[in-house]
């Protein structure tokens, strides 16, 4: 569609980006109902999302507040984009 479309093609990709962008958001505000920061501090954190090399401390601060979490890796760290890692 970028080749033959590319007007609807940037549309699609701007709403999926604005979707994602709002899910986060939407998911950053749970997670501190569930898990309010450690500091006390009431403000979200907007810093970039961890990576999967600090998925454990995530893990970690969702068991901490008595959620039931199970972690299952289907693929090799290798095969996710470098900026993930």
């Amino acid at each position: 569609m970028l080749a033959t479309e590319p007007g609807q093609a940037a549309t699609a990709l701007e709403t999926i980006e604005t979707a994602g962008r709002d899910t986060m958001t939407e998911l950053r505000n749970l997670l501190d109902v569930l898990a309010p920061p450690a500091d006390g501090d009431e403000q979200a954190d907007l810093s970039p999302q961890p990576r999967l090399s600090r998925l454990s401390p995530l893990i970690d601060r969702i068991a901490f507040s008595g959620l039931p979490v199970e972690l299952r890796v289907s693929a090799s760290p290798g095969r996710y984009p470098p900026a993930w890692t």
